[in-house]
């Protein structure tokens, strides 16, 4: 049944009449979601494989490749402005948006493709083309990444539609993380670089057809839909730039950062950690299916939970989880991987949770706004998350360069990935509890 919405604009002024109708069924939130899936292969197939196929099958020492993808993800913060800024209304309108977002899925998973095939080229030219193709790569997806995301405000029509398209994006994005994982075994297994080249591009190759098909069945979704109109919320808007700068907008972009700074050292490290320490391709790739298991399991509950509890204090209680999860898998160590894989669900789970609600209260702060500045939020939003990935991998790569990780400083691996994400459950809790103090606002009342 639709929703119909009278906004009283005072004495002279007719009253603005809104009829939403009921585009939040189960098959918009299943359609997004598999176009989120799709995005999901091919973003992870970069933060699980690219470091690990660069260095082991590319050819690349650990400082060319976080040269190679921290300098990708530097130029990708800018792009994500300017893209936003370029794009402009298209992301200001959901049918366009989705246009935009299947463009993004062919560019991107070309370039996703041309990554891998990098392992064929000559020894003395890899390098500089893995630079090329890393940031050829980042633009594409920044084409693929901003429409997509800018879908999450302008398709729900209140908070609830909001949290529940959230949360079906971080169930689909678990999905791809266990999709992605169950690559490490075979990958790691490979005897020669070549078949383990020639198996990246298999898949890189399945990857794209699902990202390609999936966001055209979204845009095709989105054109025959009559979609509602979001109303923003101008009690709490600023004058800065026409966006709405409150504190809670600045606190979420930290969030983003912290969370792309040094939750994904884990999994960016779990490779390594099955060659290495673990030397088992079968309990190395237990470990990362085990975190996207948590991922997956978790969202129904974190769903049900956002129904009784304030999104901002199951952000603490899922930073919690991680930093608990956390110790346990140190305390684990390498002689019982059992253990280690339990953590690592348990790992999943808080990181689920975390990204729910990110992802949710974000996207009710920009439902606030005029839709015009939709696009250029996200871009700030991205932005935030390429440059903070940017410093992860920088991280990483002088850390790997500063130990003998393949021979007798293998357990050095094992600190990497627990010591720097625990760090940044500890800042996300400090980012919770400023939310907390400034809780969030719907961004409009409906009646039926």
């Amino acid at each position: 049944m639709p929703v119909i919405i009278v906004r009283y604009l005072g004495r002279g002024n007719p009253a603005e009449i809104y009829i939403l109708s009921n585009v939040e069924n189960w098959q918009t939130y299943l359609t997004y979601g598999f176009a989120h899936f799709g995005k999901s292969l091919v973003w992870y197939a970069s933060e699980l494989l690219f470091a690990y196929f660069l260095t082991e099958l590319g050819g690349l020492t650990p400082e060319q490749m976080g040269m190679v993808l921290a300098m990708s993800l530097l130029a990708s913060a800018p792009i994500e402005i300017l893209t936003s800024l370029r794009l402009g209304g298209r992301l200001a309108d959901a049918r366009s948006a989705g246009g935009v977002q299947f463009v993004g899925a062919v560019l991107s998973s070309a370039a996703l493709l041309a990554v891998f095939a990098g392992a064929f080229l000559p020894d003395h030219i890899r390098f500089a083309y893995s630079l090329l193709a890393g940031l050829g790569f980042r633009i594409g997806f920044a084409l693929y990444d901003l429409p997509q995301n800018s879908l999450m405000a302008l398709v729900p029509a209140d908070s609830t539609g909001r949290i529940r398209f959230a949360a079906i994006r971080i169930l689909l994005s678990g999905l791809a993380t266990l999709t992605v994982a169950g690559t490490v075994g075979p990958l790691v297994a490979a005897s020669r670089e070549q078949e383990g080249s020639q198996f990246l591009l298999v898949i890189a190759s399945l990857f794209g057809m699902i990202a390609i098909t999936s966001a055209w069945h979204f845009a095709r979704l989105l054109h025959r839909t009559t979609l509602p109109i979001n109303i923003p919320n101008t009690s709490h808007r600023t004058a800065t730039w026409g966006i709405s700068f409150q504190r809670d907008f600045w606190l979420l972009i930290c969030l983003m950062f912290v969370t792309s700074s040094f939750t994904p050292i884990f999994s960016k490290l779990e490779p390594y950690f099955a060659a290495y320490v673990l030397q088992s391709p079968f309990w190395g790739g237990g470990v990362v299916i085990a975190m996207a298991l948590g991922l997956l399991i978790g969202q129904p509950v974190w769903l049900c939970g956002s129904g009784k509890v304030s999104p901002e204090r199951l952000t603490l209680g899922a930073a919690l989880l991680q930093l608990a999860s956390l110790a346990g898998f140190w305390l684990s160590g390498s002689a019982n991987p059992v253990p280690s894989v339990v953590c690592a669900f348990v790992f999943g789970l808080g990181n689920g949770g975390v990204g729910t609600m990110l992802w949710g209260l974000f996207s009710g702060t920009v439902a606030r706004m005029e839709p015009r500045y939709t696009g250029i939020s996200y871009g700030i939003f991205a932005a935030a998350s390429r440059v903070a990935s940017a410093a992860s991998i920088f991280l990483v790569s002088l850390a790997l360069a500063g130990i003998d990780f393949r021979v007798s400083d293998t357990l050095q691996i094992l600190a990497l990935m627990t010591a720097l994400p625990a760090f940044g459950s500890v800042l996300i809790m400090l980012i919770g509890a400023g939310l907390l103090s400034h809780p969030s606002s719907g961004s409009f009342s409906k009646h039926s």
